[in-house]
């Protein structure tokens, strides 16, 4: 019946007949039709309580319902269910009063009661419907799918659309997490597009998106958006075909206006696709217009910076978030994102500074606890870093992050058990561990720190299985091969490592002390001397090659590097030892003392006279060089004391 024959008929009725008229009840149910539901009660109230049917008494408490006198009409209802009037509608009246009022378990018995009383026809339809969302609101969602399933029945046997109840079903399966049961029947939802709203399609979209189908997702998203716009065009009209399409869907109506008004007209949820998708000029360029659309939305500029920070734009991004926090000062988690920017740059004072602001605010979030110790690890701050992962698995003692941070925070400390203890707890938590390369690697490291060196190769050796062609790693086992004293394993990992590409200088470092063990000095010289060329700069890298030299027989190219050494680092206590000898050997007493003496000043200066003593006369050196460096230090300590 159209909306106009009602009007019609209701102003020619309503022009005929007494305020005592029989036909006043008619005329209430055509207002009600209409959706006029003041008039409705209005005229209703014109007849005597005692003139009415038990049918238009049940359609009087429907009226109080619908203009918010939900109490008077649930104490109505319940007088006339004493008198022992069992209409169904009366059941479903009260059932959808109690719903609304949060006691969902008696609005259960009514509507059930309802269903048992309704003849089997196709108005059964809603009282199913009714069933089904009470069975949601109280999570019975495989009984609310069955309901559902009955409501399409008999809205098809009665030619009804069944669009809004598709929808209701979808909605259930996603609760369920039963992704391809909804995308089934919200595509059913949006079959009969001259009855479809973009709820429907919004949901699609979100659907698709869990799944990562972005390509999808996307274009659901843009009819959502596109049928909004064209529905909010019209104002009061498109509002009203709103409810016409949407038949019973009232809940996905008022959800969907609040989200367009949230979410910037789905322009904030078409960038976060864009984002997901990695496509950040759409991204971008969407949600800029987000952001002109409503400058005072702290999601846009929260949306905007995410999608920054994840273009590696971390200074773009914390001015969006700290925009969206001045916004919205509870908005907790832009501090957090803030940080996280701050940490990624390398800028860890700051990111302390805001991690501290935002746990002033949540004192009791593990997460934020367990990423401010990783910002303190980063600022050698490891005993602090240490209490923080501790405080945070005091709140979530199961959390496998939190336990490989402190183990890694341990490990500084030189804490090498509990470390090890931390991660084996860890893969306890979460066995996934035992699937990613890095977990071994830092299993291996403090099995390594505690001397299980073969123990340490069998966890490298797992991280190696995982990830096959990973140089670090490669170089990280030959090191450890090393330590084991397995020098030609050692050697292949090296090998392999540089194979692979691994950085040539670190390679060139490792074989070449590898080449000394297995006595191949003239490979070690040459890996030696391409360190040197890498870095020329680097003590370390001339004490090395020196070394080498001095262990291919080349004591005047070995005493040259070991004086650059010098010139580089003039506390190198170490190539002044080797010098110290090099010149003993070559008979040159006086380079040979003066090499000596700096020795002793470079490991401890402030020692006494005698400890020196006693320290170069342990040493190899001959007699001459002993006694003469005893002579010189005498005169440098001739005012300290003897003794210590």
């Amino acid at each position: 019946m159209s909306q106009k024959y009602i009007l019609f008929k209701t102003n020619q009725i309503k022009s005929t007949v007494a305020n005592s008229s029989p036909l006043l009840p008619k005329v209430a149910k055509l207002l009600n039709r209409e959706g006029r539901f003041e008039m409705a009660l209005h005229i209703l109230k014109k007849s005597p309580w005692e003139t009415l049917s038990y049918s238009d008494q049940v359609g009087y408490c429907h009226l109080l319902q619908e203009t918010g006198h939900a109490d008077e009409a649930l104490a109505t209802l319940c007088m006339l269910e004493e008198k022992g009037v069992d209409l169904p509608e009366l059941f479903l009246i009260k059932s959808v009063i109690l719903r609304e009022s949060g006691r969902e378990t008696e609005a259960l018995e009514a509507i059930s009661t309802a269903i048992t009383l309704h003849p089997q026809n196709s108005k059964l339809s809603f009282y199913f419907y009714t069933r089904a969302l009470i069975y949601v609101d109280l999570e019975l969602y495989e009984r609310a799918i069955g309901d559902f399933k009955e409501t399409i029945t008999y809205e098809r046997k009665a030619g009804y659309g069944t669009s809004s109840t598709w929808y209701e079903l979808g909605d259930t399966y996603s609760r369920l997490m039963n992704i391809d049961k909804a995308l089934h029947a919200f595509h059913q939802a949006v079959k009969d597009i001259e009855n479809a709203i973009p709820m429907y399609y919004y949901r699609l979209a979100k659907e698709y998106q869990i799944k990562g189908l972005l390509d999808q997702a996307i274009s659901y998203m843009e009819k959502a958006k596109m049928l909004h716009q064209q529905l909010s065009s019209h104002h009061d009209k498109g509002i009203q075909e709103y409810f016409n399409r949407g038949r019973y869907s009232t809940f996905a109506f008022r959800q969907f206006y609040d989200l367009a008004e949230s979410r910037c007209s789905f322009l904030l949820d078409l960038g976060e696709l864009y984002r997901e998708k990695l496509d950040f000029d759409n991204a971008l360029e969407i949600l800029h217009k987000a952001i002109e659309h409503d400058p005072n939305s702290e999601f846009a500029y929260v949306e905007r910076g995410l999608t920054y920070k994840e273009m590696g734009k971390h200074e773009l991004a914390i001015s969006d978030f700290l925009q969206a926090w001045e916004l919205d000062p509870s908005f907790t988690m832009c501090p957090y994102w803030i940080a996280g920017c701050f940490h990624a740059i390398g800028e860890f004072e700051q990111a302390l500074d805001y991690y501290n602001r935002l746990i002033d605010l949540e004192p009791a979030d593990a997460t934020f606890l367990s990423e401010r110790a990783y910002t303190k690890f980063e600022l050698s701050l490891f005993s602090e870093a240490e209490k923080d992962f501790h405080h945070a698995l005091s709140l979530a003692p199961d959390n496998d992050d939190s336990l490989i941070g402190r183990s890694k925070a341990r490990m500084r400390l030189g804490h090498y058990e509990d470390a090890l203890k931390d991660l084996l707890d860890a893969k306890a938590c979460n066995p996934h561990l035992e699937q990613i390369s890095f977990y071994h690697f830092d299993v291996a490291m403090s099995l390594k720190a505690l001397h299980y060196f073969l123990e340490a190769v069998e966890e490298m050796t797992k991280a190696l299985s995982i990830d096959k062609d990973n140089p670090f790693l490669h170089y990280k086992r030959a090191e450890l091969y090393l330590d084991a004293e397995e020098f030609e394993k050692a050697l292949e990992d090296c090998n392999k490592a540089f194979e692979l590409g691994g950085d040539p200088s670190d390679i060139y470092w490792l074989r070449g002390l590898i080449h000394l063990k297995l006595g191949r000095t003239s490979d070690a010289v040459k890996d030696a001397a391409e360190y040197v060329w890498l870095h020329p700069s680097d003590a370390e890298a001339h004490y090395n090659h020196a070394l080498a030299l001095l262990a291919d027989s080349e004591e005047e190219e070995a005493l040259s590097n070991f004086e650059k050494c010098v010139s580089l680092d003039p506390y190198h206590e170490a190539a002044y030892f080797e010098m110290a000898h090099i010149y003993d050997h070559l008979l040159d007493i006086r380079d040979a003392v003066e090499c000596t003496v700096k020795w002793l000043l470079a490991i401890r200066k402030e020692w006494a006279l005698q400890d020196m003593i006693d320290l170069v006369e342990e040493t190899s050196l001959s007699e001459e060089v002993i006694d003469e460096t005893i002579v010189r230090l005498k005169e440098l300590y001739h005012d300290r004391p003897l003794y210590s």
